[in-house]
């Protein structure tokens, strides 16, 4: 496991409550957040998820008593012929029926996430409402009426910068939030300042993870992170030591995971 020392980004520490749990896949699709923060949040919106809603069905399992689930994504068409057709092409590729069974597990969640009043939106989420896009502010007037008590995941690979400043101006709605950030050097002081917002909004630092899809650059630093957040009791104890042993794991199994020291 490569080390990668971040000492010199004290506000990147993590503060986390006791009761931190792993929501979603094994490995990439899976998140850490504060399992009150789950179960005080009367509604779910999960901006991008692709043909992933591992997290969204664990979510919602935990918690049987979410009001509402809102789930964005512009690319996903789960009953796509071509989607189907590249699923069946992989299954004989690699000589296994995983790919498709793997469809097939997608659809089943979707069921039951359809059962639990859930909506799903192919709608791209951007800075404008304009071309069929919606914006971070249009998406939490739908699924909250402007009531607090949102937990709000976002992972819509680099648009989420789009957004940030929506993020923080509509943070008294959100409990708990997960975010994956993308290019952290280029973007690192609008980073710095989304956790020093949030901080003083009462939002602080639960979790930080190094997605080892993205690498690391020539300084060392990551390409693509997940930061977990909310509003969940919490004492003194920082995090100084990552990753957090049986909970934390590599997005992509089939490559060295990450270790971070503050």
């Amino acid at each position: 496991m490569q080390q990668i020392n971040l000492s010199f980004l004290p506000w990147l520490v993590p503060v986390p409550p006791s009761d931190l749990v792993r929501l979603g896949g094994n490995h990439d699709g899976g998140y850490l957040t504060s399992k009150e923060a789950v179960l005080e949040s009367k509604y779910l919106l999960s901006l991008g998820i692709s043909y992933d809603i591992e997290f969204e069905f664990a979510f919602a399992s935990l918690n049987q008593n979410l009001k509402v689930i809102h789930m964005y994504d512009h690319t996903t068409r789960p009953f796509s012929v071509k989607y189907i057709g590249t699923r069946i092409l992989k299954s004989v590729q690699f000589l296994s029926p995983k790919p498709l069974l793997e469809y097939f597990k997608f659809l089943e969640k979707r069921k039951y996430l359809l059962k639990r009043n859930a909506r799903f939106y192919r709608t791209k989420i951007a800075d404008d409402n304009f071309n069929g896009h919606s914006t971070l502010t249009k998406a939490l007037s739908l699924i909250s009426k402007n009531t607090e008590g949102v937990f709000l995941k976002i992972d819509i690979e680099g648009d989420e910068y789009l957004i940030l400043p929506e993020l923080i101006y509509s943070v008294d709605l959100i409990f708990g939030l997960i975010i994956e950030l993308h290019d952290f050097s280029m973007h690192q002081n609008l980073i710095e300042t989304l956790v020093s917002s949030l901080k003083v909004k009462g939002m602080f630092l639960d979790h930080f993870h190094i997605n080892n899809y993205g690498g690391i650059n020539s300084d060392f630093l990551p390409n693509v992170i997940k930061l977990s957040f909310s509003r969940s009791k919490r004492s003194d104890f920082r995090i100084t030591k990552l990753p957090l042993p049986g909970l934390d794991a590599a997005n992509s199994p089939l490559r060295g995971d990450f270790g971070v020291t503050f």
